[in-house]
């Protein structure tokens, strides 16, 4: 069996892929179960949309939970709640969720 040199274009890209699609996956579905509880669904309608400043803030805290939990499993709860506080309060967790949305 030959050894994968794993410094190659194709085999990173495949890494990459592999990585962004498992850390989107969470995201995008911690984003959805926040807006179901709310009674809302995700749907591409083309038409512009508006949401209340509630509902942003409850998906941008689940954008960064789900964000921090991902990327920081090991951190203690406290921390983990730390570092959530921070996105909310600085912006952070806003801009993410525009990401997301679009």
């Amino acid at each position: 069996m030959m050894p994968v040199n794993v410094v190659e274009d194709a085999y990173v890209e495949l890494i990459e892929r592999y990585a962004n699609r498992e850390y989107w996956k969470e995201i995008v579905a911690a984003v959805q179960r926040q807006a179901s509880e709310k009674g809302f669904v995700f749907a591409k309608t083309g038409a512009p949309t508006e949401m209340t400043a509630e509902m942003n803030a409850s998906l941008s805290l689940a954008a960064a939970r789900a964000r921090n939990l991902f990327l920081f499993p090991d951190v203690e709860q406290e921390r983990l709640n730390m570092r959530i506080e921070w996105d909310m309060e600085d912006g952070f967790a806003r801009l993410y969720l525009d990401s997301i949305l679009g």
